[in-house]
């Protein structure tokens, strides 16, 4: 569930329908958050039965399941508990700017950060925020010193991320058709860090190659990285967090991980198709943490960002000139520098991946042909990305004619959106993004075919000749044929406009 629960791939706007019914994705267990201190002096004196290892947690007690208190303590007890909370309707606020473009006005390169908090925010999302306000400074001097765009700069400060990406969502909802044929790319900042370790980078494939030579140049936050040798943000990237192919073997790129959810870029490529980036610094991944040890807390400060995350604020700084660079080359290049030869390679190790994890599983199953399609359909698509970027390279097309010039922009704006399914996916139709989107069972994390991996979930452990097998595996062979007709389709978007 994403948005509004009562408009649910509409806008939330005035004149929208909402049923009087309590949405079945809203809570229906009342829930009371309390500190550890206090859940303690109840946890050791629950009854029943010792809980699972995997449901224990770090307090020296016994865990148990309940249900209730064990009589044999001399603390049993019974607690009543008040919970205050309650649902209403509220307004939030999206806030929008724009540079307006020079020559393609209609054309936007959009920005964005969310600005409501947990508690006080110091990282998420207020690190972002503060990076967004000096970028928007910094290109307003440049507009006032008498230089615009090409294309329309637009700046969102979204409300309600916290709340189900609730403001992102509906704006998007609200201008799909609008942003579906007009939107260049976004370009998403929720903190600029959760540790000083590495550039973190989340994006898609027609951005890869503008995000590794901005990386390069802009100057290493960390004076200890540059005195081991590695002078740029793309260095420290490349040596911490090396990209493997599917065969395990580095391939002198660092790694780019595939947008899933949890902030506000993921409306952007479910709902319309559009290509995005996600920029942070993150923390050593060998720790094991899911995010930064105070996320969400009510010591997330910016007392503690100062003093603690990022003195001196050099990473903040780093995500700026990453954030405002890449900007800059997208609304103003006069070709959009989308690399479109990248992105069948990327998708090539995604099938494989695919293939090394279940492909026995698939043909042993009756999917051999399918996958043959597949392969058929990306070698297609592959030779078309090719021809496009050779008629660049050999200067087959004008690129001084205006109207040449938007017509390959348009085909390169399209591809992204040929890998929106206007369908979406099985039991997730606002999910429409076949090859990138959030994993069904676990919307913060990146998955790629989601469709295909939704289907292909725990599949070996269903019995074998059982009607639910049969039925899933008819899943696995329609979701690998949609996305082999889905990149059928990519093909043709950026084929010669009489030639596909």
């Amino acid at each position: 569930m994403m948005g509004d629960p009562q408009t649910q791939g509409y806008p939330s706007i005035n004149s929208a329908y909402r049923s009087e019914e309590n949405p079945p994705e809203l809570p229906t267990i009342p829930v009371q958050p309390m500190s550890y201190g206090d859940a303690i002096h109840f946890l050791r004196d629950l009854g029943g039965d010792k809980a699972p290892f995997g449901w224990r947690g770090g307090l020296n007690i016994t865990y148990r399941m309940g249900p209730g208190f064990s009589r044999n303590n001399d603390n049993y007890r019974k607690v009543q508990m008040f919970v205050n909370t309650h649902t209403e309707p509220t307004v939030t606020y999206d806030v929008i700017g724009f540079i307006t473009g020079s020559h393609e006005p209609d054309r936007y390169v959009l920005l964005g950060n969310h600005r409501d908090a947990w508690v006080y925010g110091g990282v998420d999302p207020s690190s972002g925020t503060a990076t967004m306000m000096e970028v928007a400074r910094v290109l307003t001097s440049m507009v006032e010193n008498g230089w615009r765009p090409r294309r329309t700069i637009v700046f969102c400060s979204w409300g309600a991320e916290e709340m189900s990406i609730a403001g992102s969502r509906e704006w998007v909802e609200n201008y799909r058709s609008i942003l579906s044929q007009r939107a260049v790319a976004y370009i998403n900042v929720d903190g600029s860090l959760a540790g000083t370790y590495s550039f973190r980078p989340k994006g898609m494939p027609l951005l890869f190659k503008q995000i590794y030579e901005v990386a390069k140049l802009v100057p290493n936050p960390l004076q200890s990285e540059i005195e081991a040798g590695r002078n740029s943000v793309y260095d420290t990237w490349l040596a911490t967090r090396p990209e493997v192919d599917p065969e395990g073997i580095r391939t002198g790129r660092p790694n780019i991980e595939n947008p899933g959810s949890g902030s506000d870029f993921e409306p952007f490529v479910s709902h319309v198709g559009v290509t995005v980036i996600d920029l942070t610094f993150d923390k050593d991944p060998s720790l094991g943490l899911s995010s930064y040890p105070l996320y969400h807390s009510v010591h997330d400060t910016f007392e503690m960002v100062d003093n603690f995350m990022d003195p001196g604020f050099k990473h903040h700084l780093a995500v700026a000139k990453i954030w405002i660079e890449l900007l800059r080359r997208l609304a103003s290049e006069r070709l959009i520098p989308f690399d479109v030869s990248g992105y069948p390679g990327a998708l090539y190790n995604d099938v494989q991946r695919v293939d090394i994890q279940y492909g026995s599983l698939m043909r042993n199953n009756g999917v051999g042909s399918h996958l043959d399609y597949l392969y058929k359909a990306l070698t297609k698509f592959s030779k078309a990305a090719q021809n496009f970027q050779d008629r660049l390279r050999h200067g087959f097309i004008d690129i001084t004619n205006d109207l040449a010039v938007r017509r390959l922009n348009d085909q390169m704006i399209q591809l992204e959106r040929a890998f929106a399914d206007p369908l979406g996916l099985p039991q997730r139709p606002l999910v429409r993004h076949v090859v990138y989107g959030p994993a069904q069972y676990d919307s913060y994390a990146g998955s790629v075919f989601p469709g295909l991996m939704d289907s292909l979930y725990n599949i070996e452990k269903v019995p074998k000749y059982s009607a639910e097998s049969h039925s899933r595996w008819e899943q696995v062979k329609q979701e690998v044929a949609r996305l082999s007709f889905t990149l059928e389709v990519a093909a043709a978007t950026i084929s010669p406009v009489i030639d596909f």
